[in-house]
Order: structure tokens, then sequence, then C-alpha cells
């Protein structure tokens, strides 16, 4: 079966010329499978038929496969144009550029393959990592790293983190061994050994962060900016959280006698709670005894309604009202003894964190190492250092004209810093070279951000966006915020159920923070369902079977499980919903459109979709 040849709306080709402009700065939103590799390379192709030096052009993706597919779609049509007769490279440079280019145009368009292959280092079209590990390469000094430095790979990694661990475990910083023994003593004493173990995993999976936000907190070592951040002091005494409790101008002992004489059995139990608080001399037994009688498992009041009974209410009018003032200060004072309980956890966790980070940041440094979280945070660091930045960020500023970023949905915190620094000069003034228009290129969809765990944040994609679009004004420069929304991948009536779906604001709150109307452009067909016998499973279903039958892993075996239960599943037409279908489908073929079949089986993909 072939499928109809797909066709770029108007106003598609209008999006992918205002965001493949050489000239102008742009902010790309791209839904999956409109193209956006496509217009990322022929922004590039423009970029070189307007002048621009081959190795001045920097294009920063997220993955080498990424990296790759670029540079072979870049190569593959330069190399094409370079043998093209002359009406079809006239035709191509022409669809290319909306408009007919003359002799001139289409003699350079020939040497661009040759310029971009001559170019020293290549087209530079890389990951952000392997930028990053160029430029430390390039500035050792000035970053404070070894020059020889070499890549930890992941089995390095961990056998370093190993050896922190148990560096941390068997406490070999002997002048620091009370701080951390106490840390460990707060940490077990809160979460076990399970938790323990928990914790040290998250220090590992998030030690960059971690170390960024301890150096930020630690102040003067104590952690004194972190405590007075929640109002405390290193020292406070939990006693004084609560000690204005007691004694209570209402509470009292003439009370607690009119209480028992007068009530009931719920009543005088109430009278004996406070008869104690008011006896003890100590001040956590005082505030335990408050919050049994006060408040309930989850810090909320209790209801004075068991003590406020009418024989209580004609010697003590006011109890209710008094009840109610009581138990709001009695839940006040454990809001606050919760919280510097957190700070504390939260500083023994910081405790813990900072020596085996330590430990880790030693090693590697003793072995002449960087890791891959390394080249991001150090290269951020480099060009923000007040005593370095400018004359680094002087030395890039000659070497970069045009930055684009690919999936920049999921770029991290760190990973922006490193691009801020990179472009800072763009929309700043002149820079290092004036007269020279400078662009910044990013492409992304926050609805695809997948690699949270890694500390993409697909809000800053918005905010990214803002950020550099009032940059861009304030130097006036053009900055164009540009939407592709016609998929090339799906067919209209499944993106038609999809843009259905999220019409709905509150679904759509939950799919992106743009505030653009949210839809899709889809290609024109139907879908049919194909007419199989009642009874036969789907083959898809039988060759996946039997190769999961050939695997023994467990992850196989789930599957092959899955698999045994989808494919009692029959794929039959004679349902009504079939039958629906396929008669919609012929009413749309015989009104002049192709069908488009796909299978029945609910978990079979369709074909050609």
């Amino acid at each position: 079966m072939t499928a109809r040849p797909m066709s770029v709306s108007k106003k598609t080709r209008q999006d992918q010329s205002r965001a493949a402009d050489p000239h102008t700065s742009a902010w790309v939103s791209a839904h999956a499978g409109s193209g956006k590799t496509h217009v990322l390379a022929n922004r590039v192709i423009r970029l070189l038929l307007s002048g621009a030096d081959p190795g001045r052009i920097l294009c920063l993706t997220y993955t080498r496969a990424a990296a790759g597919e670029m540079k072979a779609r870049i190569f593959a049509t330069l190399g094409a144009w370079a043998v093209m007769p002359d009406a079809g490279l006239a035709e191509a440079v022409g669809r290319l550029e909306d408009r007919p280019p003359d002799p001139e145009r289409l003699r350079e368009a020939r040497r661009l393959f040759a310029r971009a292959l001559e170019t020293p280092g290549g087209l530079k079209i890389q990951t952000i990592h392997a930028f990053c590990e160029a430029v430390l390469r390039r500035f050792p000094l000035e970053a404070n790293i070894a020059g020889h430095f070499e890549l930890a790979d992941a089995p390095r990694s961990a056998a370093l983190i190993a050896d922190a661990r148990r560096a941390l475990l068997s406490g070999l910083d002997r002048e620091d061994r009370p701080r951390i023994s106490a840390a460990f003593a707060r940490v077990i004493g809160r979460v076990q050994e399970a938790g323990l173990e928990k914790l040290l995993a998250a220090i590992v999976e998030r030690r960059d962060e971690l170390r960024d936000f301890i150096d930020a907190v630690r102040g003067g070592g104590a952690y004194d900016d972190y405590f007075r951040h929640f109002g405390f002091r290193p020292d406070t005494d939990p006693a004084t959280l609560h000690a204005y409790l007691w004694p209570d101008p209402w509470f009292d002992r003439a009370c607690v006698e009119r209480l028992r004489a007068a009530g009931g059995s719920s009543a005088r139990a109430f009278a004996e709670g406070v008869g104690r608080i008011l006896a003890s001399g100590d001040a956590g037994e005082r505030m335990a005894i408050a919050r049994a009688l006060f408040l309930k498992e989850k810090n909320e009041p209790r209801s004075p309604g068991n003590i406020a009974t009418k024989a209580i209410t004609a010697v003590l009018p006011d109890i209710a009202e008094q009840f109610d003032r009581k138990a709001a200060e009695v839940r006040a004072a454990a809001d606050r003894l919760a919280t510097l309980d957190m700070v504390r956890d939260s500083v023994a966790a910081f405790t813990l964190a900072d020596a085996m980070l330590a430990h880790y940041e030693r090693r590697k440094a003793a072995s002449g190492l960087l890791d891959f979280n390394d080249l991001i945070h150090r290269t951020a660091r480099l060009l923000q250092r007040r005593d370095a930045a400018q004359w680094v960020q002087y030395k890039l500023d000659r070497g970069i004209d045009h930055l684009l970023v690919d999936e920049a949905q999921d770029t991290s915190p760190s990973q922006w810093k490193v691009i801020g620094g990179l472009v800072g000069e763009f929309f700043a003034g002149e820079g290092a070279r004036p007269n020279v228009a400078r662009t910044l290129f990013a492409v992304g969809d926050e609805k695809q951000s997948i690699y949270s765990f890694q500390g993409a944040d697909p809000a800053a994609f918005a905010e990214e966006r803002e950020r550099y679009r009032l940059a861009a004004g304030g130097a006036r420069r053009p900055f164009e915020k540009v939407g592709l929304d016609q998929s090339f991948r799906s067919a209209a009536p499944v993106l038609g159920f999809v843009d259905e779906v999220f019409r709905d604001p509150a679904a759509l709150q939950g799919l992106t923070r743009d505030e653009e109307p949210f839809g899709h452009t889809g290609r024109g067909g139907a879908v049919a369902v194909a007419r199989r016998r009642k009874g036969k499973p789907c083959r898809r279903l039988a060759r996946s079977r039997r190769s999961c039958h050939r695997a023994g892993s467990p992850a196989r075996a789930r599957r092959r499980r899955h698999h045994r239960r989808m494919a009692g599943r029959r794929c039959d037409d004679r349902g009504q919903e079939g039958r629906a279908a396929a008669n919609a489908a012929g009413r749309h073929h015989r009104a002049g459109a192709q069908a488009r079949p796909v299978h029945a089986c609910p978990v079979a993909r369709a074909e050609g979709a």
C-alpha cells in the first residue's frame, strides 16, 4: 500500500520560512511530526547562503544521533546542489528562500558544499556536552581544572561514587567525625537504615544541584542562612517555641476545679490533662499533653463540643471560645516545632551530602577526571565568573555568530546558563565584531519533554523565550515566535480527536503553559478498518509473541504474558463500531479521498500513520 503524497499548507510554508530566516532570531514551538529537523537544516543552509561563515555557526543538539541526522540532511542537500542542473537548482533555491534566485546566487549555492567541507573542524553541529568539553579544553586555567582531564564514563563514575560512599560510612574525615556522626544519628533516627540508603542514592542522582544549593545556603558553615530563612537560629531551643503557651490566664487551676465539679466524663478527663500540664515542669511533656488535648492526629484543632456542654457553659460561659483560642495557639506552636525539625533534618542530610560529594570531588580531581555533569556545570560557572567570564566570552564571541538549539524543551537550567553565556553579547551591543547580524534560534515542544530526571524543566522553554524576546526588543533586533502545527506523521482523524480532548481548558493546563490556542493541522485521509477473518489473531502480535517466547529476561517475560492476553482479542470487523468506521471510510473514499486502512486490533499500530 502506498501513502498519498503529503501536502504542505500555505500557512506552514510561511511559518517555516519565518523560522528559517537567517536575519531574524526565532523561537519555534513545533508539535511532534511537524518537521522541526527540516526547518533546522533549512535555517543552517539559508545562513550559509546569506554569507555566514560555516565556522561561526554553532548548532547544539541533545544527542549524537540527532547531530548526525542533521549533518546528513545538510550535506545531502548541499551535495545535490553542487551537481544539479541550473533549472532544478533555481527551483530548489527559490523554494527555500521564497524568491527566484539570480545567477550569482546559484553560483554561491553550488559552492556551499565545498565551503562546508573545507571549514576547519567541519560544521559545528554537536551535542552541548561535546561543546562544553571543547570550551573547557580551550580554557582549563580559567575553569580551574587540569588541562589533561579525561571524561569519566558511567562505570568509572560509579566506582568513584562507591569509594566516596565507603569513605563517608567509615568516617575517614577524623576532624569532622562528631558533626557527621550527629548527622548520621539524626537521619537514621528519622528514616531508619533503608531510608539512609535511599538518601545516599538521591544525593548521587542530584549531586550537581545539591552542590550548588549547599554552597548557597551553608553560610558560615553552620547553615545560618538556611535557618534564618525559616525564622530560626542554628542554636534555637525547641522549648522556646512553646514556652509562651503556659501558664495561661484562662486555663488555670480554678478552671480545672470548675470542670471537675460541673462536667461529665469528657470534661473531667480534659481537666485532668490541664492539671498535668500545670503540674509538669518539663516543656516537652507539657507540649505533648497539650497536643493530645487540643489537636487531632493530623494537627487539626479538636471541636469543643464534648467539653462545652450545657452544664459546663453554665459555670464557664466562654469555654468554647477559649478552647478554640488555645487550640489555635497549640497548633501554631506545633507547626513551628515541625518546621524546626524539618530544617534540622535537612541540615543533617546536607551535612552527609556535603561530606560525600567532597570525597567524590577529591577522588575525581586526584584522577584528573570530569563526568558529563561536570562539563555543563563547570562551563556554566566559567561563563559566569567575574574574573574570567569577560575574557572567555570575548574569545568565544569572536567565534560564534549564530547559535541554534535543538530539543530546547529538554534543556536543563545549567544548560540554559551555558547558552546565556554564549548569546549574552548578541543582544547587549556590538560585541567583539560590530556590524555583524547575530541570531539565536531555538526549537522544541514542551509537551515532549522526557528528561526531567536529568534536570530538564519544560517551563523554562517559555520563560527563556520571553527573556530573549525582551532582550532582542531592547536591542532593536528582530525576534520571531513561530508555531509549527501541521503534522506529517499522523492522520487528520487522530489529530482531530487529540485536539478535541485538549479543547477543554482544564485538560490543556496539564499539557502546555503556552497561551496560544492548541491545535494541529493534519494531512488528509480517512481511517478504515481492515477486514480480517473471524478468529484469526493479528499477525503482528503473533510475531511479537513468538520472539518473546525465545527470550528469558523478566522484562520480556512480562511482555510475553501481555502479548498472550492481547492475542486472545480477535481482530473482527463485525462489531458495530467496526462497521460504522468502515462505512464512514467508504463514503470518504467515494467522495474522492483515499482510504487509509489500519488494523482493528487495539494494540496494532496504524499502517502508514
